[in-house]
């Protein structure tokens, strides 16, 4: 099944003709209606730090994302007209400060998403965990153009190789037959068990074998290989588990040390003076300071009475 609704977001301006570039090359190939998103986030509102009650207005992040609207929008309608697509855009002014909020309840509309990777860098204007929220909470499929590099040049095929992660998971089955249409495009799908020996009856002794042939019926090449085992032997357990076990039986005692044992210290300074001895006691502990206390008026009643036995 083609995909018919493709959404494009298009707040990172800094890569706007690669987006677009693979947008329009995806909404030519399946014949499909391209949303271009563009999110103005609500201002930032901040506590104030004194005592004044008034909280802090921050409109910057907005505003930024506002001076590039204008710019981003006519790209994205001279790209839809030029290759003859079929295309809409929207302007969210949303009511989240940040963008992920409204970039996922729109996706949630799309067969396909496509986005670009986050800058990490100090100039980067996206929250840094946009992509992954996308990913994890859309539930739609994401198409996570590189932040360097060309994608889907004009005239050009979508790819012409793709790797497929399985696990013998739930998610990583619907990722993979929401993925279909796409590897359609490829020349090559390579299948790749992520850590096979840790599901080894899963896997099989060629993990991806079954996924593969299936994505033969739909006419993909796919390609899975058997278990890579220089040594020939097979690891049916992890040899560190019982390290990291003995390390956590550590932790916890220890915890167990510092939480009930009464740790304390205890200062005693004895001055002579013409008329007798001056004791002073001192004592510190972060558990028990009523224990402490009575233990130091102990303290003071045995070194009295010493003191005066011995004159």
């Amino acid at each position: 099944m083609p995909f018919k609704t493709i959404m494009v977001l298009l707040n990172d301006s800094s890569r706007t003709e690669q987006l677009l570039d693979a947008a329009s090359a995806l909404a030519r190939q399946f014949d499909a209606h391209l949303v271009g998103l563009y999110i103005l986030p609500t201002a930032k509102i901040y506590a104030d730090v004194g005592l004044v009650a008034t909280p802090m207005v921050f409109e910057g992040y907005r505003d930024l994302f506002k001076s590039k609207l204008a710019e981003v929008r006519k790209k994205f309608e001279a790209r839809a007209k030029q290759d003859g697509l079929k295309a809409e855009w929207r302007t969210v002014n949303s009511i989240f400060p940040e963008i992920a909020e409204s970039a996922i309840a729109h996706s949630r509309s799309a067969e396909l998403v496509v986005t670009s990777q986050i800058d990490y860098g100090p100039d980067g204007s996206i929250e840094q965990d946009f992509v992954v929220r996308l990913v994890m909470e859309s539930g739609r499929p994401v198409l996570i153009i590189p932040r360097k590099g060309s994608f889907a040049p004009r005239g050009e095929g979508i790819a012409e190789k793709a790797i497929v992660g399985i696990n013998g998971t739930k998610e990583s089955t619907r990722a993979m037959f929401d993925a279909l249409p796409l590897l359609r495009l490829v020349k090559e799908t390579r299948l790749v068990w992520v850590d096979p020996y840790k599901e080894s009856e899963a896997a099989g002794s060629v993990p991806g074998a079954e996924e593969a042939a299936v994505l033969a019926r739909h006419g993909i090449k796919a390609v899975a290989e058997p278990k890579f085992n220089l040594l020939g032997v097979q690891a049916t357990t992890n040899p560190g588990t019982p390290v990291l076990a003995f390390a956590a039986v550590l932790l916890v005692g220890g915890l167990m040390l510092i939480l009930l044992t009464y740790t304390r210290s205890v200062w005693v300074r004895l001055k002579s003076k013409d008329d007798g001895v001056e004791v002073a006691v001192a004592g510190r502990s972060y558990t028990n300071k009523a224990g402490l206390e009575k233990e130091l008026k102990y303290l003071l009643a045995e070194l009295k009475d010493n003191l005066e036995r011995s004159a």
